[in-house]
């Protein structure tokens, strides 16, 4: 499962990498090293998903609980990651006072 998902993201990674180098359009705003980090960082996200489906697949004794779980830990970590991002966008004007570290505007 862990290969799997490393070499289906490995051949996404370099599908969107040949996308961006053959569209002169595109490659003059996304470089490459940005594909490819993007690409290590769903590697990291594939392995993140994979722990714990593994950990449910051998605890449940049903597909549906695996597929179920691997979903749900997919959509917590994207709505906890999606708060962390606009956290900064949505904080009062207060908070970036007493904060300046989170201040980007």
């Amino acid at each position: 499962m862990v290969i799997a998902a490393l070499a289906l993201n490995a051949a996404a990674t370099l599908t969107v990498a040949a996308g961006v180098w053959l569209s002169p359009d595109i490659h003059r705003d996304v470089p490459l090293s940005g594909v490819f980090a993007a690409g290590l960082m769903g590697c990291g996200f594939a392995l993140c998903l994979a722990g714990p489906a593994l950990a449910v697949s051998a605890w449940g004794s049903r597909r549906a609980q695996v597929i179920g779980a691997t979903i749900a830990i997919g959509a917590v970590g994207f709505a906890l990651n999606f708060i962390a991002l606009a956290w900064s966008k949505a904080a009062p004007p207060a908070v970036h006072q007493s904060l300046p570290l989170l201040h980007t505007g």
